[in-house]
């Protein structure tokens, strides 16, 4: 039976191609992601190797949570420590050197004048100290002496084309300043920097700088006498600190530092690996099919191995040993394909600036396993229905003239049966989301209830696939005569096999749909909101996470002439009442003005520490105006504040906690100011020209207007739309191999019957017109079906998300009917080798053919 499994393999290897490419496809998807997070993985662990390796300890402010994005800046004094510490800390015996460090965000820029690495990976400024032990070294130059010097990481200047003695423009504290670059530094044992730009000056520069304070600093860098442990050096520090204070090996800090990034692979991987997924399930049906079809046409010679002796097990294991083959093969390709294609994703990553040092790509044993057990298992469990299903026929009936139709029945009233009782309970499942939308199981159920439904019509496709035909084949016999007619009978001819090809495509056109009419609605309940709530004329934005408006800024735009109100939105987290929130700070009567925020209970304004939260918290909650609620800030600290205020806000509030500005500036170590909101006496070019010279030396700061807000969403939103339409791209190439396979093996199914329809006179160029037809019903069956799932599964969508802003339903017709016209193409295209191999064929050995 082994040889007959490899014969059959040998047999019908140009059936199996296509099979197999969807899987190498698939397994190619699976273990490059795989490659791809285990490479980064290895890459950033060694981008840390040998940094600080002279640093047993570090001294730094307590931080309960990240109080935002911001780092450095213009910090409060409460996250800084005072630089007079560091003779207190040398004179302790474990303690043989003390580094006081200033960090915060430095920008370089290149002769071009625009940021080296732009808005990508971080600019970071530091402190630089002569530590021969640091791990990184001056390789070109020498260190900082001086207010006007600094260096530059080694790749930065590289890709900025800097050398020594030359000046250069440093961005920090949001002002530009002149400086001379007088070392370049390589950084760790790799020397990479993953594409961040690292500027590093003396300590009085960085404090002035980075902090804009030249009496405190960051952190303190410990390096202890030999002999002790890290844990003995943090500990020999910790009676010197004060509260709020703390002193922690340089282990953990290190394992901090790489925490966030590994957690964004993490996120990473499993963005690509849900992909993978659905393609390796459309993948599934071209397996289905094309298994299905070959034991139907093999009925006859399964038949007289079952007659001849071989036992109904012999069999079964004969084909699944083919199927079994085929994943084998497409794993072992996959598996080189996905090594193939984590080199490419890398060298998209390092297009993307993030410059990661070259450890080289990390296949693991468990990335192997995994991609031949993914490989083989779908190969596998796709082909053991119709295997089962076709080697339980009897030998006597499928020796028959008609032994096709004994294997393959039409459609299947079980899968029916199955069908309608899962498409109530997807129903049902998308319903429960709808109607609890603020639930956090809400797009769970949504999502599951969406893939529930697709199942659902995939099992019903075959009994509704031959009125749906009938109907948008209806022009096909009036337009194209016989070709167009022989086209849509043949469509209808198996149910069964022309429901399994178009539910692949339907899969990978239903999601994107589902996803341009979801990018659609959140753009246009974007707009909506804008023109409805926010009162601002102008938004001034930092141009990232890590930056935040000065004061300077701030009071050079209440300067400006025509300028009627400047409200600085201010950030920060809390816990509150035990569980964290995101809270904003401002002055009630400015974002009633601005962002359409309006008090419907208590205070219309703040009474000294206090806070508001939004109707729906308070109603979630239970709070009443006057409760006093507890809240733990970012340092550790703790206040009870008294709630003042309910609003009903708008998403340009972005919060749902208000902090009073007294409190903020009372509990949070930080002025975080992300944003600031102007309204104009008029708004006219010359207001906005007068704000745009005020920031004129604050070139990180960026200001829009209303219509410039939009476009900016729009952008941000076809970004991450069009990335998710490449990934579900790997589907829809699969689906369209399902086409052309199913094409392919039902021409070598009608070989004689083409031969008769030659004899009687059909051509060629009808011949192929006849399949191409075949092949758009197929297509648009698919897509028609997938539209309307997408539809169903957008509109539930949203309104889950409704609360969360996306409170328009916007329908985007245009790029649903360009979905029609894609199917159209991919129909077309699929068609053209099957055409053209069945055109070919000799019609007198086409009629003799069995």
């Amino acid at each position: 039976m082994l040889r007959l499994t490899l014969r059959g393999l040998a047999a019908h290897r140009l059936r199996f191609l296509l099979t197999g490419f969807s899987v190498v496809l698939g397994v190619a998807f699976v273990s490059g992601t795989l490659i791809l997070t285990d490479t980064m993985d290895r890459a950033f662990t060694r981008m840390f190797e040998g940094m600080d390796a002279d640093i047993a300890a570090v001294v730094r402010p307590q931080q309960e949570f990240a109080q935002g994005f911001a780092a450095g800046g213009e910090a409060g004094t409460a996250t800084l420590l005072p630089d007079d510490l560091a003779g207190d800390l040398a004179e302790v015996e474990e303690i043989q050197a003390v580094y006081p460090m200033a960090e915060g965000t430095a920008a370089v820029l290149g002769p071009d004048g625009e940021e080296i690495g732009g808005q990508g990976p971080p600019q970071i400024g530091t402190t630089w100290h002569d530590r021969p032990g640091s791990g990184s070294g001056i390789v070109a130059g020498r260190g900082p002496r001086g207010g006007g010097e600094f260096v530059l990481d080694q790749g930065s200047a590289r890709a900025a084309g800097l050398s020594v003695g030359d000046s250069v423009t440093v961005r920090a504290g949001g002002e530009d300043r002149d400086m001379t670059l007088v070392g370049v530094f390589r950084s760790g044992q790799l020397g990479s920097t993953a594409g961040s730009t690292v500027a590093a000056f003396d300590l009085p520069t960085a404090q002035r700088l980075l902090l804009g304070d030249p009496d405190r600093v960051n952190a303190y860098y410990l390096d202890g006498v030999p002999g002790k442990s890290q844990w003995q050096i943090a500990d020999a520090a910790a009676p010197l600190l004060e509260p709020g204070m703390e002193s922690l090996p340089m282990d953990i800090v290190r394992d901090e530092q790489l925490g966030p990034m590994r957690e964004a692979l993490d996120y990473f991987g499993v963005f690509l690996l849900t992909f993978a997924g659905i393609g390796l399930f459309v993948g599934s049906f071209l397996i289905f099919n094309t298994f299905a079809m070959l034991v139907a046409q093999r009925g006859r010679e399964l038949a007289l191995l079952r007659a001849i002796g071989a036992g109904q097990e012999q069999v079964r294991g004969a084909i699944t040993g083919e199927a079994l083959g085929v994943g084998l093969v497409g794993s072992g390709l996959g598996l080189a394909a996905g090594v193939g294609l984590a080199w490419s994703m890398l060298a998209a990553v390092e297009a993307l600036g993030i410059d990661l040092p070259d450890t080289g790509l990390r296949v693991t044993p468990l990335t192997v396993a995994a991609a031949f057990l993914v490989g083989t298992g779908v190969t596998v469990l796709a082909a053991y229905v119709p295997i089962r299903r076709g080697t339980r026929v009897p030998p006597v009936a499928a020796m028959r003239d008609d032994a096709g139709s004994a294997v393959a029945p039409s459609t299947g009233w079980g899968r029916a049966a199955a069908g309608l009782l899962a498409l109530p309970g997807g129903a049902a499942l998308l319903w429960a989301g709808v109607r609890a939308p603020s639930a956090e199981a809400a797009p769970w159920l949504v999502g599951f209830g969406a893939g529930v439904g697709f199942l659902a019509v995939a099992l019903l496709m075959p009994h509704v696939s031959r009125p749906l035909i009938a109907l948008m084949a209806a022009p096909f016999p009036a337009v194209f005569r016989v070709a167009g007619r022989l086209g849509r009978d043949n469509a209808v001819r198996s149910p069964r096999r022309t429901a399994a090809t178009a539910t692949a495509l339907m899969i990978g056109l239903g999601l994107v749909a589902a996803i341009a009419t979801l990018s659609a609605s959140a753009s246009r309940s974007v707009d909506v909101e804008i023109d409805r709530a926010l009162g601002a004329d102008y938004i001034v934005t930092t141009d990232g996470p890590t930056e935040t408006v000065s004061a300077d800024a701030l009071d050079r735009l209440r300067e400006v002439d025509g300028v009627d109100t400047v409200v600085p939105m201010r950030i920060g987290q809390a816990q509150v009442d035990g569980e964290l929130a995101f809270t904003v700070s401002a002055a009630p009567a400015g974002l009633e003005r601005t962002v359409g925020m309006e008090v419907v209970r208590g205070a219309a304004q703040f009474d000294g520490e206090g806070f508001m939260v939004a109707e729906s918290v308070a109603d979630r909650r239970g709070w009443r105006v006057g409760r006093e609620v507890s809240f733990v800030f970012p340092d550790g600290g703790e206040a009870d504040l008294e709630l003042q205020g309910v609003y009903s806000a708008s998403q340009a509030m972005r919060s749902d906690y208000l902090v009073s500005p007294a409190a903020y500036r009372a509990h949070f170590p930080q002025d975080l100011t992300l944003s600031v909101y102007l309204t104009a006496d008029h708004a006219s070019p010359r207001v906005r020209g007068a704000v745009d010279t005020a920031l004129a030396d604050h070139p990180a700061l960026e200001v829009m207007d209303r219509g410039e807000l939009k476009e900016r969403n729009r952008e941000n939103l076809a970004l991450l739309t069009n990335t998710i339409y490449a990934m579900l791209l790997l589907s829809i190439v699969i689906a369209g191999l399902g086409i052309i396979n199913t094409l392919a093996l039902a021409t070598a199914e009608r070989v004689r019957e083409i031969g008769l329809l030659r004899a009687v006179g059909l051509s060629r160029v009808q011949l192929r017109r006849m399949i191409r037809l075949e092949a758009v019903v197929i297509a648009l069956l698919g897509a028609v079906v997938g539209v309307v799932l997408g539809l169903v599964f957008a509109w539930a969508l949203q309104q889950v998300l409704a609360e969360r802003g996306v409170t328009v339903l916007d329908v985007p017709a245009g790029q649903l009917v360009g979905l029609l016209g894609v199917a159209v193409v991919i129909g077309v295209l699929a068609a053209l080798w099957p055409a053209w191999r069945a055109s070919r064929l000799d019609i007198l050995r086409a009629i003799a053919a069995e």
